[in-house]
């Protein structure tokens, strides 16, 4: 069987965590030999990414009212020809738009992201039934869903979505991925038909360590003191990652715990930069937060850290700083929102707090850093967590097997 080719679209302008996911998938896709194509918009800042070595695209993808951009849209969908088309956040699904199932042109999936499996969606191999909950004699709820008897021969319409966003630009699309299983049932809950629902998670870059001459280089340009602790997060400054619990959980902390200097590594930016910087000022511990501003290549600094540490609020889907903290074997400290609830368990692989709760982060940095024991189990646990349910080669399997379900079924 031909391998189903598939194009990716995204009208991101600029950087966050869906468009570092997209080039994290982009360049799975390249590694793997998998048929697909890329769209981003013209002149955004993904054009700065690697992106792997499959074809880019580049299109308008300024407004969703823009006739101009759905225009390309569609000229780019009849030349390439995909079977399958996969669009992120709501610019790029809103332009795409195809013809039903069993129709002219085909069906569309919608990704929330994540690994094939779950309560909302899930298939067991074991069961004989195909990923994300389908059946493996049809799509089990295509029909009678007001979308035709069965799919037709062009592509199918998969959004992936990687938050709980308003749900109408995405009706339109034929399915769904979601990159949690909560995530997953809460888009079922509100309309989307359970059998197109289909749960992935996400997977982060393998670690590649650098030379330690390299590590004491980067450590010398931060102007990190030679024995401080370094904890590191990262992610975009915006309220839903709570960077200023964090500043606060800082400044009750001592200056030094266990005759080393606590530093703190910020890796991102976003609109709260001013703002967290007058609230690290106005606390007094200006001199021990580093900013690192937005790194493309962030092993490095998840190398060099101690502890990762990860503040995010409720809202917070997932949190792939929880699995680069344990790709890179290092010890985490999170608050427990409802993507660290599902998949991070507290005492073994994580030490999970409340979230908004400064003194409760301060509390549990504290407890980390003052017990080896705790630290090295927590890093060993979380590394063989991410090796066994979030490494790249099943996500992707998951991914393909999908595809290919997808691309197959017949009228």
């Amino acid at each position: 069987m031909t391998e189903p080719l598939s194009l990716q679209i995204i009208g991101s302008k600029a950087l966050g965590g869906a468009e570092r996911w997209f080039a994290r998938f982009a360049r799975a896709l390249a590694e793997i030999g998998a048929s697909a194509e890329l769209a981003i918009r013209a002149g955004s800042a993904l054009e700065d990414l690697d992106l792997g070595t499959l074809p880019v695209h580049r299109l308008p993808l300024r407004t969703v009212w823009d006739p101009w951009s759905r225009r390309a849209v569609s000229r780019l969908l009849a030349r390439v020809k995909p079977d399958i088309v996969q669009t992120y956040m709501g610019r790029a699904t809103r332009l795409t738009r195809l013809n039903p199932p069993g129709g002219l042109s085909g069906a569309f999936l919608c990704t929330a992201g994540g690994a094939v499996g779950g309560k909302a969606a899930s298939q067991d191999a074991a069961s004989g039934r195909m990923p994300g909950g389908i059946p493996g004699d049809g799509f089990g709820g295509w029909s009678g869903q007001g979308l035709g008897p069965g799919l037709g021969p062009g592509p199918v319409h998969v959004a992936r979505l990687g938050g709980y966003y308003a749900l109408h630009p995405y009706r339109h699309a034929h399915a769904w991925i979601g990159n949690t299983r909560g995530l997953c049932d809460w888009l079922i809950q509100n309309g989307l038909p359970a059998a197109r629902v289909h749960h992935i998670y996400n997977f982060v870059d393998p670690a590649r360590p650098v030379p330690p001459e390299r590590l004491a280089a980067l450590r010398a340009a931060l102007a990190l003191p030679a024995v401080a602790w370094v904890l590191v997060t990262a992610g975009r400054f915006v309220p839903v990652k709570g960077l200023d619990t964090l500043i606060a959980a800082l400044a009750r902390l001592p200056a030094v715990i266990a005759e080393r200097p606590v530093r703190l590594v910020l890796l991102g930016d976003g609109p709260l930069g001013p703002a967290l910087r007058r609230q690290a000022e106005g606390l007094g511990i200006g001199e021990r937060i580093h900013w690192a501003g937005w790194q493309q290549e962030p092993g490095p600094y998840f190398q060099l850290a101690d502890l990762v540490v990860f503040p995010s609020r409720e809202e917070e889907t997932l949190g792939n700083v929880i699995l680069e903290a344990w790709t890179w074997g290092k010890p985490l400290v999170t608050a427990g929102f409802r993507g660290a609830r599902e998949i991070a368990r507290h005492g073994e692989d994580a030490w999970c707090v409340p979230c908004d709760d400064d003194q409760a982060l301060a509390a549990g940095i504290r407890a980390v850093l003052a017990d080896d024991t705790l630290r090295h189990d927590l890093a060993r646990a979380g590394q063989i967590r991410v090796q066994a349910e979030f490494a790249q080669g099943p996500i992707m399997a998951r991914y393909l097997e999908l595809y290919r379900h997808l691309a197959s079924r017949g009228p």
